[in-house]
């Protein structure tokens, strides 16, 4: 399969360098270098302010009348620990058929894919095509996500839209929500050489972390889900203690606990109430948990197409097609929720995401931006087809990539 054209290539390199971590984000810097791009190749844009140093960049072209299709990725990326990276993480490096950098497989990679993908389409269609294709691309995912948030609320509507998601290629279309909160575990501060005459909270927070744990593998493991693995809980962070010699006064947990179809802050925090209830008579005084993230579980909207449409088109390339679950969050719920059709498919590994030396293969991203062609080619083009178009569907992804 050839690589990535000079665009393409050029595209990626140049993102991998604005530093969009998050926290702070910084995305307005990459909308803004993202927009003369876009416009260049014949695209309307806005750049959308969601606070202070941080915006969504909003990208269409219109045909005609018919459906809006949304491509769509995040612009943050996590923080990167240059000192554990084998180059600078904000400088792109390719070796061996795989490029490095920070973001490359969440998901600026896939971004560069779609802009790509844009390119070819208009370049094939120029103005006709029926419809309104799109490009979202959005910021603050990774913490709080401002950016999707904000682009629903202004009205935004699409008939379908493609998050690029590190799914291998595969066609997810759920994944389980995420909520995390905070309790204060309570007890009385005390001179460690007198442990009798004080209530030591992190004795409190260490049986409360166990029936946590017991509870995530003896009930939640044995739920099911016609689509998501089980629900799941687990402390993450235990924060207490002033000095050696001190018992202090309080100890803090943070809970991390994933969420499928049907539960919401009110059915975790009755679940928390039972768990804490259990704890022996005496025990330090236990909070009401403080929810600082809270993202809904998502799942295909009723009678949703777009997923099946993914499928068919992959399978018209030749490629295996698997529709599974998303194993982390993301802003999908977010669509769904609204109304909108949504999947996930983009090019590589989630468990190569968030890491040292972050990688992503050079055929992933080439696959990637034939399949974001032929699925806007098979909604928005198909009029093409009986006059005269070199593009068939049925050849989509067989054809060389272009090189324009």
């Amino acid at each position: 399969m050839p690589g990535l054209d000079d665009f393409h290539e050029t595209l990626l390199r140049d993102l991998v360098a604005i530093d969009t971590s998050n926290p702070p984000g910084n995305e307005l810097a990459a909308a803004e270098f993202l927009a003369p791009v876009l416009e260049r190749i014949g695209m309307t844009t806005t750049v959308q302010t969601v606070a202070p140093g941080r915006a969504n960049l909003v990208a269409t072209r219109c045909g005609g009348p018919g459906p809006e299709i949304v491509l769509s990725g995040h612009l943050d990326v996590v923080h990167a620990d240059a000192a554990r990276w084998s180059g600078d993480p904000f400088v792109l490096r390719r070796d061996t058929g795989r490029y490095y950098g920070r973001g490359v497989v969440d998901m600026k990679g896939a971004i560069a894919s779609m802009v790509t993908a844009v390119r070819d389409f208009l370049q094939e269609n120029g103005g006709a095509f029926t419809g309104t294709v799109s490009l979202v691309f959005v910021a603050d995912e990774e913490l709080t996500t401002l950016g999707t948030r904000g682009y629903i609320a202004s009205g935004a509507r699409p008939d379908a839209v493609v998050i690029g998601e590190p799914t291998g290629m595969d066609v997810c279309i759920a994944h389980r929500g995420t909520s995390r909160y905070r309790v204060d575990v309570r007890g009385q501060a005390g001179h460690a050489a007198r442990p009798g005459e004080a209530l030591n909270p992190i004795t409190g927070a260490a049986r409360l972390a166990v029936l946590v744990d017991e509870h995530n593998t003896t009930v939640l493991a044995a739920r099911t889900h016609s689509v998501l693995p089980p629900p799941s809980m687990a402390v993450t962070m235990m924060t207490g203690g002033v000095q050696s010699n001190t018992i202090p006064g309080t100890c803090q947990l943070t809970i991390d606990r994933r969420t499928v179809p049907g539960e919401d802050e009110a059915t975790l925090r009755r679940e928390f109430h039972d768990l804490a209830a259990r704890l022996p008579d005496g025990s330090a005084a236990i909070s009401e948990p403080e929810f600082f993230v809270t993202v809904p579980a998502g799942g295909p909207v009723p009678d949703g197409t777009i997923g099946q449409q993914c499928a068919d088109v992959l399978a018209g390339m030749g490629v295996p097609v698997r529709i599974r679950d998303f194993p982390a969050c993301c802003d999908l719920a977010f669509f769904t929720s609204a109304g909108i059709d949504c999947v996930l498919v983009g090019p590589g590994n989630l468990s190569e995401a968030h890491t040292d030396d972050e990688f992503v293969d050079e055929t992933q991203l080439v696959l990637a931006r034939e399949f974001y062609l032929g699925l806007l080619q098979s909604k928005l083009a198909s009029n093409a087809y009986h006059h005269g178009s070199r593009t068939d569907p049925s050849t989509t992804g067989r054809r060389a990539p272009s090189t324009r």
